[in-house]
């Protein structure tokens, strides 16, 4: 999508969440989040809405990246565990049961081929020349 479309469905976001990360309530620095459903019979994953998460709820959504950009050296993976903890109010066992069954859920999805159904979103994609 254009950037001007994007940057005017990120700030309605952030307009509607009163600029505050929908998840923990922060006010800090925020990213405007894609939600999908997925249909596990027909294959299709659905592109649902948007929330305004902080870069700290957005890390903990994003975790295999997280992992990753820990491991460079860009953040500290303990940080973003203790934020999940925080906001939850769960323990680290908690924390490690969620993240595995996150995982599990991403390696079946990656088994398959999934159709992307962009919702009324799909308007605002240009199309490529040829379809």
């Amino acid at each position: 999508m254009p950037r001007s479309q994007w940057d005017k469905l990120r700030d309605g976001v952030f307009t509607k969440a009163q600029n505050r990360c929908e998840i923990c309530g922060g006010d800090g620095e925020l990213h405007c989040h894609e939600v999908w459903t997925y249909d596990k019979t027909k294959r299709v994953q659905k592109l649902s809405g948007f929330r305004a998460v902080c870069s700290m709820c957005h890390h903990v959504i994003h975790f295999g990246k997280t992992q990753i950009l820990a491991d460079k050296g860009y953040l500290d993976l303990e940080t973003v565990i203790r934020h999940f903890e925080r906001v939850n109010k769960v323990t680290s066992e908690v924390f490690e049961e969620h993240r595995c069954e996150a995982f599990m859920t991403w390696e079946l999805r990656s088994r398959r081929k999934w159709l992307t159904d962009l919702g009324k979103w799909s308007s605002l994609i240009p199309k490529k020349a040829g379809t």
